[in-house]
């Protein structure tokens, strides 16, 4: 053998083919293209340069000794090895698509070599050639199935080369879960070869479910290859079967694995010589010329034949609903909601919650039963329609069937997913009529991107343009005007592709919670101290002072700013954060036009000290436990990301978890990190006492503080991170204080005039009430799943404002943020089946009669909203809630 190290880096390139070759047995033609390696997969396994290997390629070619076969991706052949495998001689050494190579392999090769071994049967005057030039066109045929250019782009590059094979095409398998929507695929597949001249144009496409007779495996054989007269009792007269009616055509037979043994060996017979015998027939034989596509949701190695498997050379996985892109998701739900509007003959208006709900919930039945349950509530709402004479069809929660609830959301993966895809709460429902034009789609509404396909289908659909210029044999200055044209109007529609200097992911999710103008202000003050002291200032320390200045602000603007003594301050040694935190004081009045307290100089002193060592040792661990699947992790993430730490810690307890599991959990949690005291924040029932049981076992110190919103989870972050803090000092800076942060988000309109900040107010008799409006959806918009928080919100907002006059309840701040937060969790907990138990329900119904009797009556609107019944167990909760605030 020769020395690999004296070879030439081409002569390395053709052995390699050559070897490939050498060591594999053709089995059948369709595993001709799996034998051509591209350049990427030769670059790779001989670790030259993909140019390299590209440019020497290409010499090959023109020397006749590789054959190049054009397509995604260029494939090459040895020439010597495919003419040792086919008595052929090669005179074209270029093909432009794998079609060309197959057909010329085929017209001049031996054909009893090259015919495919599980396809004998002669060429029926029904498969005529492929009209070549019609191949592209009809491609648009598979384009009206949502997701070919996406989940199913490659099942559409197989079912193209399954029905383009020659002489007549793949037999062919599709497999996947009940309603994926194999019986439409193998439709498309049918109109495919019918606008490419492969079957003639009065060609049969039969469909046959052998499920329907499985259990009379006779009657099924009947119905398929037919019967004699006398083949069993009652067969009085000869019948024809399917195999005849589909001579010539395709025969789609699906739930194929229900078809008896026998059955399929029949089926085998047939696909081998193109014979068959009806049921009785003994000696004559009748001949069938048929294109079988199967299908099938069962496992078919487990589930047929291996011989009958063997002879179904391709197979075709669709993807069930649960695998699909959440965009395609969202795009088959607007096809369904437009079809009915086109059966109903009427606009359909369905609000964003439903459209959550049909997004997230676990959809048994795939595609077929997301149709079904549409057609459904639409029946519903059509229904309310005609009973209340209403204006408009409009879908609501309410009209969910009571099945719906029972299923499960696919929170933790499908959330994050629906939030990078859609903009849900920038309106309220949206309308799918029948007539609408593709410019007026719903869809483009709440698509963050209209943009359906990455930027690899845009250098993809370049690369198409140009090919197509150079073939209509335009100049190389038209086609690079056309492109650069094509490129031009693509990042004007798309400005999000362009370079921009975008704000970090930790700086977007500020912006949600502080105005972008306070964070500029704080940030360009820390610059110029940072610039005077030589020192460097990270986001960390930007986003935690942006955060204090912000509570700080609102604490004196609304005149409960009162300086508490007992906080631990000593800036004996933090001389240097001492002089610097005075600079920001001063810079900060100037900017902000506010008077800020001296002692808060010593408070900023420490803060920055305590970000600067970072010294996790010292914090107080901060450990959020809540009901539900994801609900703690949300908002611990929020506060981690914020201030750029890790010691905020989440436990979320799933309904299926019991308590003494979630204590376990947070036992262990605490004596892993052993921090030197810890404030858990919960929010209701039984976690409310785990405090105690942790410092029993653990020796550590804690306490609870029973209500946790995200404010109060970055408050308590930032604050625990406070030198000589105690447990019980942030435990109530984090009661009194977490409701201001956020709030210039909702009651001051920023303008920014030469450079300066001004924040002005307006005051109005709702304030109390609306206060905390913008900046509680903004935070809701992170831990609701399917709520809709513009809505939710102004619905619990007149329950909440009725509540605080009947109940006599003074208008707190903080029992509005708590109210919100429980009763949307709840609603959702409701919708899906969750259920929490009150202990003492009985007493507590008993001593607090008169409550409970007013909130059963005032919720009415929220049931009837949202289409559920309140548990008497969660208005336990809520009395709970409210009857601290009753005087």
């Amino acid at each position: 053998m020769q020395d690999e190290a004296l070879l030439t880096r081409k002569d390395r390139i053709y052995q390699v083919l050559n070897k490939t070759f050498n060591k594999q047995e053709l089995q059948e033609p369709t595993q001709i293209l799996e034998y051509g390696l591209h350049a990427g997969e030769l670059s790779a396994q001989l670790n030259i340069d993909r140019s390299n290997v590209s440019r020497e390629l290409n010499q090959l070619v023109k020397s006749t000794a590789v054959i190049k076969v054009a397509g995604k991706p260029v494939l090459y052949f040895s020439k010597n090895v495919l003419e040792r495998l086919f008595p052929i001689q090669f005179s074209q050494y270029i093909f432009s698509n794998r079609i060309n190579f197959l057909q010329f392999l085929h017209s001049h090769g031996d054909k009893k070599v090259l015919s495919d071994p599980i396809q004998k049967a002669p060429l029926s005057p029904a498969f005529s050639t492929i009209n070549e030039s019609k191949t592209e066109s009809a491609k648009k045929i598979f384009d009206n199935i949502i997701g070919a250019d996406c989940s199913l782009k490659n099942q559409v590059k197989q079912a193209i080369a399954a029905i383009v094979y020659p002489p007549s095409g793949l037999h062919t398998f599709l497999i996947g879960p009940t309603g994926v929507g194999k019986t439409t695929f193998a439709e498309l597949m049918y109109r495919y070869s019918m606008e490419i001249g492969k079957l003639k144009p009065n060609a049969p496409y039969i469909i046959f479910n052998c499920a329907d007779y499985a259990g009379n495996s006779q009657l099924l054989l009947s119905y398929l290859f037919g019967h004699i007269k006398g083949a069993f009792t009652g067969a009085d007269k000869t019948k024809l079967g399917l195999i005849d009616a589909a001579d010539g055509g395709i025969l789609f037979l699906d739930e194929v694995h229900r078809l008896p043994p026998e059955g399929q060996e029949m089926l085998f017979s047939l696909m081998d010589r193109g014979k068959f015998r009806r049921l009785g027939e003994s000696n004559n034989q009748n001949e069938a010329n048929i294109l079988f596509i199967l299908a099938t949701t069962e496992n078919p190695e487990k589930s047929v034949l291996t011989t009958f498997l063997r002879r179904i050379p391709c197979i075709i996985k669709i993807p069930s609903l649960a695998e699909r892109p959440m965009k395609e998701r969202m795009q088959l739900i607007c096809a369904f909601f437009t079809e009915e509007s086109k059966k109903i003959k009427l606009p359909v208006t369905v609000s964003t919650e439903v459209l959550r709900f049909f997004l997230l919930y676990d959809c048994k039945g795939s595609i077929g039963q997301l149709k079904n349950d549409i057609q459904i509530i639409c029946a519903n709402a059509f229904v309310d329609y005609l009973a209340e004479n209403k204006s408009k069809i409009y879908i609501k929660l309410s009209q969910l069937a009571n099945r719906f609830a029972e299923s499960m959301f696919t929170i933790d993966q499908k959330r994050e997913e629906l939030v990078q895809s859609f903009d849900l709460n920038s309106v309220v429902d949206l309308t799918f009529n029948a007539e609408t034009t593709a410019d007026e789609n719903p869809l483009k509404k709440i698509l963050l991107h209209d943009d359906y396909r990455t930027e690899e289908y845009f250098y993809e659909s370049l690369l198409n343009s140009s090919r197509k210029y150079f073939e209509e044999g335009k100049s190389i200055a038209d086609i690079k005007r056309n492109i650069n044209s094509q490129v031009e109007n693509y990042f004007n529609k798309h400005p999000h592709t362009k370079t921009v200097n975008t704000p970090s992911e930790s700086e977007s999710m500020l912006y949600r919670i502080i105005q972008k103008q306070l964070v500029n202000v704080v940030k360009e003050i820390l610059a110029e101290v940072a610039e005077d002291w030589r020192i460097s200032i990270d986001s960390k320390i930007v986003y935690s002072l942006a955060l204090h200045i912000e509570a700080l602000t609102e604490r004196i603007r609304t005149g409960v700013h009162e300086y508490r003594s007992n906080l631990p301050i000593d800036h004996t040694h933090l001389t240097d954060e001492y002089e610097m935190s005075l600079k920001i004081k001063e810079k900060l009045e100037k900017a902000l036009f506010i008077k800020i307290p001296n002692e808060e100089a010593v408070f900023i002193a420490m803060f920055l000290h305590a970000l600067k060592n970072n010294d996790t040792q010292d914090y107080i661990s901060v450990i959020v436990i809540t009901h539900g699947d994801s609900t703690a992790s949300s908002m611990s993430s929020v506060a981690n990301q914020l201030l750029s730490t890790d010691h905020v810690k989440a436990i979320d307890m799933p309904l299926t978890e019991t308590t003494t599991d979630t204590l376990t959990k947070a036992i262990d949690m605490v004596r892993e990190s052993r921090p030197k005291g810890v404030l858990f924040l919960v929010d209701m029932g039984s976690l409310t006492t785990f405090s105690e049981s942790v410092t029993k076992q653990t020796g550590i110190p804690s306490t609870t503080i029973k209500m946790v919103s995200t404010p109060m989870v970055i408050e308590a972050a930032r604050k625990a991170m406070m030198p000589n803090m105690t447990l019980e000092l942030l435990a109530e800076e984090v009661k009194k204080s977490s409701i201001f942060i956020g709030q210039s988000m909702s009651i001051a309109s920023t303008i920014e005039t030469e450079g300066e900040y001004i924040s002005t107010t307006e005051s109005n008799e709702l304030d109390c009430f609306d206060y905390d409006h913008d900046k509680m959806l903004r935070l809701l918009e992170q831990v609701l799943i399917f709520l809709n928080p513009t809505k939710a919100y102004k619905l619990l907002n007149d329950v909440y404002i009725s509540l605080i006059k009947k109940l006599a309840i003074t208008p707190d701040r903080g029992l509005k943020i708590k109210f919100m937060f429980h009763n949307m969790g709840m609603i959702e907990r409701i919708i899906s089946k969750e259920k929490f138990e009150y202990i003492k329900l009985k007493d507590l119904k008993k001593e607090k009669k008169s409550i409970f009797y007013t909130l059963k009556a005032e919720y009415k609107v929220i049931e009837n909203a949202f289409g559920i019944e309140i548990p008497e167990s969660e208005f336990a909760y809520i009395v709970e809630m409210l009857n601290i605030y009753i005087e």
